[in-house]
């Protein structure tokens, strides 16, 4: 399968067996970090916003931090993208549809909508049953260096506009998303990002072996309709120059580790 794109980013990931780490849906009420996350392997990925994130790259403005951030859901306010992809990784884990569902009506994901035990896309494409368990893909930057370097450009490249909100202690980069899926994947072989010319949203390709069916090797779209979660990163600077990008895990926020350049 060929492409006409303005840049491309891949990763091999050996044709290794998908093992079996959980993904599920939490909602803390009493303990912090209070909010809806999707918990994989110990790590909390953000819910609340998620409709707001396009893919990797996504920035915004971050809200529910202060000293109040473990009590408060952390929210996110997207108000631009960088328009280049890196050279990707991904990492899988099962989830049940239900968490699935739940993520979805949590991040106020319209495009789905629940019927009986099914969610159903809005162009009835994507179909979920509650009680079957899927494959939910974590897709991320394998490097930073393209970031960085797209991060600089835009800042000394933009307005004042631009540089102030690129200033905002509460801007965020997006390094993870979380993608769900109708099927539970076998074998994972390759992912595959784009930018079409034009655009600012990735566009994200998988090559999998799907689980009760062929060995035959098929390629599958990711959309920006299958963002559930997200985690996002908070900019280190160096004079007029961002050095690092550290990720901002939910609670407050803790700038202290950027102070090192």
């Amino acid at each position: 399968m060929k492409f006409l794109v303005a840049f491309a980013a891949f990763v091999f990931l050996g044709a290794a067996p998908l093992f079996a780490q959980r993904a599920e849906y939490v909602e803390n009420r009493f303990r912090p970090p209070v909010g809806p996350y999707f918990l994989i392997d110990r790590t909390y990925y953000r819910i609340k916003g998620a409709e707001e994130v396009s893919g990797i790259g996504s920035y915004g403005r971050v809200s529910g931090k202060g000293w109040l951030g473990p009590l408060t859901p952390n929210g996110y306010k997207a108000n631009g993208a960088l328009g280049v992809l890196p050279e990707l990784e991904t990492r899988a884990a099962v989830s049940k549809g239900e968490s699935i569902l739940n993520a979805m009506l949590s991040g106020n994901m319209a495009a789905e909508t629940p019927v009986g035990d099914t969610v159903v896309g809005a162009d009835g494409a994507f179909l979920i049953d509650m009680n079957r368990e899927y494959t939910v893909l974590v897709v991320r930057p394998r490097n930073w260096s393209a970031l960085y370097a797209r991060l600089n450009a835009a800042y000394r490249e933009g307005d004042e506009g631009v540089k102030s909100r690129f200033r905002d202690p509460k801007f965020r980069v997006v390094d993870n998303v979380v993608y769900s899926t109708s099927m539970r994947l076998r074998r994972l072989h390759e992912v595959n990002g784009r930018m079409s010319a034009g655009s600012t949203l990735p566009e994200i390709e998988i090559s999998a072996e799907i689980e009760g069916e062929s060995a035959e090797t098929q390629r599958l779209e990711l959309t920006g309709k299958q963002v559930i979660a997200y985690s996002y990163r908070r900019l280190c600077w160096s004079g007029e120059t961002i050095v690092e990008a550290r990720e901002d895990h939910p609670g407050p926020s803790d700038m202290s580790n950027c102070r090192n350049y």
